[in-house]
């Protein structure tokens, strides 16, 4: 934290007439909340609202290493959680599975096939508050909907349908899902509702940030990220919400459908990357170009270049502010960033000579996680102190107020889906 907090103290500058509620009583968040027109600003100068750092108490576990097959997960694609189901989509199976909270199977949904409620790819899946399951088809385009007892209830068409991305349940029989619009080498990415007769309304489209790019010229001849360099990153919300911000910095947007916005912004002391770990990554991405332009010059679209080097800016000594934002069901923000880099034994030294698939499956470098965590009105609430089998992505994360539930994977490989507690400081 930026300097220490001698007194409870809290700033508040109103650019229009309202009423702003007043932080905790014992906490300690230090900021200013300022309104214009229909932008709100939130500076999240010092402190926090919790005085501390929360953490997660697993309560619920579901995955075997072996066992029945209902609890035998394999590639889980999407992981989403109501008040009294766990859903998991199991794209390797596939399989669309129901647990209840405790991890006991209730049942399946639909089956591999391309008939009404059956899907090829299962990807990503949401539920609303009347037991309504919403799952989409990545191959043949389409969301299957079931009833709360299992049944299918719907297909609807989604030709814009996009992976992977969050869905979420909007008022009615509707989701808030992702579109991409354009040429493959020129697409677009935006928001929009889909209901039984398909896209309807107004796209949201993501906005064009401006920031300075650390970048290089891929294979393709398109200007990509460079490790560790800072980039646009945004996620679907619930309630026909957008979160999206560029990483140059500690700042984020939230976008509501009437089309307000909060900013959100925080002081942020960057994380240095060790040289070692930069030079690894480069040879990790040169690896994965050298493999992309290969597999274009199998099927006649590109020509091979083995020799293919890196030509463009030097990576970033330090790691972007944040590399996630995940929408929390009951209005929070969690905003997942890298902490310290951690060396790895057993490891591919040199991913250029051993291929980009090995430095995946046995890395040398990773990155500690670290989640902050932003209440609905931007106040920054404080930091979570996860498990070390928890690796946040908003696909496989469900977080509805205090309950969590994860995909998470131990030591030997084996997946697991979890339910924890949000336990505060202070609190058993």
């Amino acid at each position: 934290m930026r300097y220490a907090i001698l007194v409870i103290a809290f700033v508040l500058t109103i650019a229009c007439s309202h009423e702003t509620p007043e932080p905790d009583a014992d906490g300690t968040w230090v900021g200013t909340i300022t309104t214009e027109g229909n932008v709100t600003t939130v500076v999240n100068d010092s402190g926090s609202v919790w005085g501390g750092t929360a953490r997660l108490v697993e309560e619920a576990s579901i995955g075997v290493q072996a066992g029945a097959d209902e609890y035998m997960l394999g590639q889980i694609s999407s992981v989403y959680a109501t008040d009294d189901r766990i859903y998991v989509v199991d794209s390797q199976v596939p399989a669309v599975r129901v647990y209840d909270h405790g991890g006991t199977f209730v049942r399946n949904l639909g089956g591999r096939g391309q008939g009404p409620g059956e899907f090829t790819a299962p990807t990503i899946l949401t539920a609303d508050e009347d037991g309504r399951v919403y799952m989409l088809d990545g191959r043949l385009y389409r969301i299957n909907v079931y009833s709360a007892t299992g049944e299918i209830a719907g297909t609807w068409r989604f030709p814009d349908a996009w992976c992977c991305r969050p869905m979420y349940p909007l008022t009615g029989e509707a989701v808030w899902a992702t579109v991409r619009q354009g040429d493959p080498r020129d697409f677009r990415f935006g928001l929009q509702a889909v209901g039984p007769d398909g896209p309807y309304g107004d796209i949201t489209w993501i906005p064009e940030i401006d920031y300075e790019r650390a970048s290089f010229k891929a294979s393709d001849g398109r200007e990509a990220t460079a490790p560790f360099g800072a980039s646009v990153v945004w996620n679907p919300a619930p309630e026909g919400r957008l979160l999206v911000g560029a990483t140059n910095t500690y700042r984020f947007e939230v976008h509501e459908p009437d089309g307000s916005k909060s900013i959100v912004q925080r002081f942020w002391e960057p994380v240095p990357v060790p040289a070692e770990h930069r030079e690894w990554e480069r040879r990790r991405k040169v690896a994965g170009q050298r493999q992309y332009i290969a597999s274009l010059s199998a099927h006649g679209l590109a020509e091979d270049d083995p020799d293919f080097t890196w030509d463009g800016a030097e990576i970033p000594n330090h790691k972007p502010a944040y590399s996630s934002l995940i929408p929390a069901l009951s209005g929070e923000t969690w905003v997942v960033r890298w902490g310290a880099s951690v060396r790895l034994a057993d490891c591919v030294e040199d991913p250029i000579d051993e291929g980009l698939n090995a430095s995946y499956e046995r890395p040398c470098w990773d990155n500690e996680n670290i989640v902050d965590v932003f209440g609905a009105d931007g106040r920054y609430l404080g930091e979570v102190d996860l498990p070390d089998d928890v690796n946040p992505d908003a696909n496989r994360f469900s977080v509805d107020d205090r309950r969590i539930v994860t995909l998470v994977e131990d030591a030997n490989g084996v997946a697991r889906v979890k339910r924890y507690r949000l336990v505060l400081p202070g609190e058993q």
